[in-house]
């Protein structure tokens, strides 16, 4: 009796985390100062299933442009029931992890779709649906333009070094972060 009360709690806690999520992503979605690549190239934002969230419109499932308490709980019933695996009307631990997985796993099978649908999209210059040789040979590689620093096509020695002294200086930054933090740490303990 215990363990499905915990269990109840647990499962109405997770669905009003995915409300709360529902309406955090609507709002994160539909801000329409987006400049990052994937949101121009319309890969994230309204309606492209960038992530676990249910987006508000898919509540309204009479599509009266309101949503009830009833469109809500029926919402919650079916994602219940989405967890529970067996059918028995409770979810077990082993249930959620099952779930987890299956989603983690639901999105990075769609992450990976993107990803290979955006490659295409970039490199596939003639629009035939596949990458050439040619294609792939001729994509941009802005490492090599920076290290090529007067554009003429060659990386000289002394065009390395100069960005071997530009990281070098990088990394000394990190170096005495991570010194002072250190040594934080071990006045810490002491």
């Amino acid at each position: 009796m215990r363990k499905s009360l915990i269990t109840s709690a647990f499962a109405g806690l997770t669905l009003i985390g995915a409300g709360i999520g529902i309406a955090v992503a609507q709002d994160a979605s539909e801000t329409p100062d987006r400049k990052h690549p994937a949101f121009e190239r319309g890969e994230f934002g309204p309606g492209k299933g960038h992530g676990p969230h249910l987006k508000l419109e898919e509540l309204d499932t009479d599509g009266d442009g309101n949503i009830t308490r009833a469109e809500l709980e029926a919402r919650e019933r079916s994602a219940f029931a989405e967890m529970d695996v067996n059918s028995d009307g409770q979810i077990t631990t082993a249930e959620m992890a099952t779930f987890r997985e299956a989603k983690r796993e639901e999105m990075r099978l769609e992450m990976e779709e993107r990803m290979n649908k955006g490659m295409l999209e970039r490199f596939d210059t003639d629009n035939n649906g596949v990458i050439s040789e040619a294609e792939f040979a001729a994509k941009p590689n802005p490492m090599f333009d920076r290290l090529d620093a007067n554009g003429d096509g060659i990386v000289t020695e002394e065009e390395r070094d100069a960005m071997r002294t530009k990281f070098g200086d990088r990394r000394g930054k990190f170096d005495g972060m991570r010194d002072r933090w250190q040594k934080r740490r071990g006045s810490d303990e002491g």
